[in-house]
């Protein structure tokens, strides 16, 4: 699915919402000063949440070519540990093993 699903319920809200921003924003055009801070007080907020996804993008993709870095240190020509050697038939340590 591409789109999330959503109820009428939330659509009317958020129609609700947009026309009471459009409202406010033409009061502002006419001149209201409450409305000019309104409008100035909510652009602010709408471009602080765009400087917010930025950022978080910009960390996404450092994070992702990070991971794909560590993942090509990680296929070294090294192995990661020393193999262990087969068993041998060697003498006990203590005599007392015998």
């Amino acid at each position: 699915m591409l789109l999330p699903r959503y109820s009428i319920r939330t659509v009317l809200y958020l129609a609700i919402l947009f026309a009471v921003v459009g409202l406010v924003a033409g009061q502002a055009v006419q001149g209201a000063h409450w409305a000019q801070a309104v409008t100035v007080a909510v652009g602010s907020l709408a471009v602080l949440w765009l400087v917010f996804a930025l950022f978080y993008g910009i960390v996404a993709l450092f994070a992702l070519a990070t991971e794909r870095r560590s993942m090509d240190a990680a296929q070294s020509y090294y192995p990661a540990s020393r193999p262990t050697p087969p068993p041998t038939d060697t003498p006990p340590v203590n005599p007392q093993d015998s």
